[in-house]
């Protein structure tokens, strides 16, 4: 969700030099969520149990 809002935020600085912070905040807080994701996946497969929740999936195959 954080990617889709830092997108056209992107899209409108590279344009127009507008919201140039903002989209660097929205690029921080999807760093920050890719890095707990993966760090809960690693963690979980490691214990063998959950140890950083990650929730339900948004989609299942």
């Amino acid at each position: 969700v954080v990617v889709d809002l830092a997108v056209p935020i992107l899209i409108a600085h590279y344009l127009w030099g507008y919201f140039g912070v903002t989209a660097g905040i929205f690029l921080i807080l999807t760093s920050a969520l890719s890095f707990y994701a993966a760090a809960a996946v690693l963690m979980n497969t490691m214990a063998g149990k959950e140890i950083l929740p990650l929730g339900r999936p948004i989609w299942e195959p």
